[in-house]
């Protein structure tokens, strides 16, 4: 399985703070500060990376829930993950939908406005970015109040999936650490052009 980190860099689609506070460091839209941050749309954009990173995410998936029952459609939120959604959901040959966010009495939740799925459908939810989790966790709830039955989450593959990743996350800002400064706030100043307002100056709290 390739290496997603490095495919993440090549696309410029990864950026971790080299240490420095004087640096600007990521502001996550759940309010969180963050020393790195992925940015899944440089992915999601390119269609043979996002087949590339469907097929594996299915291995992955795969090799944890094994021989369970058939996904009959997978669902994502709204914006970010449709399209990943899309594109797992024509690997597993199943339908596809998303939610969308909306307010009720101050509330956020995610409703199922366009798609009808029927009781006891076997639904995995897709998410192209996990912080809080708690869009994924609001759209499995309105999936639940529908009456699908969701796919579990393998809970310690995903444990040690994190932390190989962030193994090989600190390994990789130790090497930015020992960078030319001026190369890395060149990449940085091309990799937040579009994300202005993703980061925040000042020391990571």
């Amino acid at each position: 399985m390739p290496d997603w980190v490095e495919r993440f860099e090549e696309a410029k689609a990864l950026w971790i703070h080299d240490g420095n506070p004087k640096r600007p460091h990521a502001l996550l839209t759940s309010g969180n500060h963050s020393d790195s941050y992925f940015n899944g749309n440089n992915i999601i954009e390119n269609p043979n990376l996002l087949r590339a990173a469907a097929t594996d995410l299915i291995k992955m998936w795969r090799s944890g829930w094994g021989s369970g029952p058939r996904i009959e459609r997978v669902i994502g939120s709204a914006f970010g993950a449709i399209t990943l959604a899309y594109e797992l959901g024509k690997q597993l040959q199943a339908k596809t939908g998303f939610t969308e966010p909306i307010k009720e009495n101050g509330e956020k939740r995610m409703e199922l406005r366009r798609f009808t799925i029927r009781p006891g459908e076997v639904i995995l939810v897709a998410e192209d970015v996990f912080t809080t989790g708690e869009t994924t966790k609001l759209t499995i709830a309105e999936l639940e109040a529908n009456g699908s039955q969701q796919v579990p989450p393998d809970v310690a593959k995903i444990a040690e999936d994190n932390k190989r990743l962030q193994t090989e996350l600190d390994e990789h800002r130790q090497r930015v650490a020992r960078a030319d400064y001026s190369q890395s706030e060149e990449y940085e100043k091309n990799f937040s052009r579009p994300y202005k307002d993703t980061f925040a100056s000042g020391r990571i709290t």
